[in-house]
């Protein structure tokens, strides 16, 4: 049987040239908006950086758990040693109840 528990956005982009105009969160709220039409109790997805995490904060999504991409080993090597840690400095797992 299918579940109606959580509605998951897999991915969030905007092209440059629309950036920090509320195309992302605005994208997000209809999604969420979506999501509650079609019986489902919660929103998740995943923010990898500074700029999805904002536009999904707008979007009324809150933080449940953050994982610092600093903290991430494998046999003692960090898996994202090269990432620019000023624009991700994390994983967060966004949720929204609706």
């Amino acid at each position: 049987m299918f579940s109606r528990e959580f509605y998951f956005v897999s991915h969030l982009s905007a092209d440059k040239n629309w950036r920090g105009k509320g195309v992302a969160s605005g994208g997000l709220r209809v999604a969420c908006d979506v999501a509650k039409a079609l019986g489902f109790r919660l929103v998740l997805s995943e923010a990898s950086g500074i700029f999805s995490r904002r536009a999904m904060e707008a979007a009324g999504l809150r933080c449940e758990e953050e994982v610092l991409y600093d903290e991430l080993e494998y046999e003692g090597k960090k898996l994202f040693e090269k990432l620019d840690k000023s624009l991700h400095p994390s994983c967060s797992a966004m949720l929204k109840k609706i």
